[in-house]
């Protein structure tokens, strides 16, 4: 459920951004997705995971100078952006105050 979840978040988002303004969308968007199910996971309060998806927002990342270059690194980019998404779940599980949204 955490996964279907997690999935459909972020294939939600990737699909309202159609304009691509060069950046590389699973590097920006999975954190949202990874958020969800994280704290799905946990079982965050929707007050809660509303905040914790502020928290992602302000971890979004991901610009397009690696597929421009063929760099390597755009494979790290897709697997970065999850890591912080535990870690949030975490922070905002004991009340941490944050609402970036």
């Amino acid at each position: 459920m955490a996964v279907a979840l997690g999935l459909d978040i972020s294939c939600r988002i990737a699909l309202a951004s159609t304009l691509d303004r060069g950046w590389h969308r699973t590097a920006a968007i999975g954190v949202f997705g990874a958020t969800a199910a994280a704290g799905k996971l946990i079982h965050l309060t929707p007050e809660q995971m509303v905040a914790a998806i502020g928290i992602a927002y302000s971890h979004a990342a991901g610009n397009r100078q690696c597929i421009l270059d063929g760099a390597l690194t755009k494979r790290m980019q897709a697997g970065k952006r999850r890591a912080p998404a535990c870690s949030l779940q975490f922070w905002r599980k004991p009340g941490l105050p944050a609402r970036n949204i």
